[in-house]
């Protein structure tokens, strides 16, 4: 039951903590600056920059999916240490 709380908690960082539901600003300004480097609100706020501004911020949306690739080839690989033992 830790495992599934902390799978919720963790999901209910991502979410809350991307903007989607609540806006930056609500955070302190340590938390947010945590928050802002987060893969998921990187394209979140390039998103919402080009909705209202149509400028699309490509350095913002490269280095999330560099930062998403990074991890997945990361994550694997420990995976296919842990299954080998």
């Amino acid at each position: 039951t830790t495992y599934i709380l902390y799978s919720i908690l963790l999901l209910f960082y991502i979410v809350l903590g991307s903007g989607l539901i609540v806006e930056q600003t609500f955070f302190p300004d340590l938390i947010n600056s945590v928050l802002f480097f987060s893969p998921i609100n990187m394209i979140v706020h390039s998103m919402q920059s080009y909705l209202y501004s149509s400028f699309m911020n490509w350095g913002l949306t490269i280095l999330s999916i560099l930062i998403g690739i990074g991890w997945t080839f990361i994550n694997s690989s420990i995976l296919k240490r842990k299954l080998r033992q």
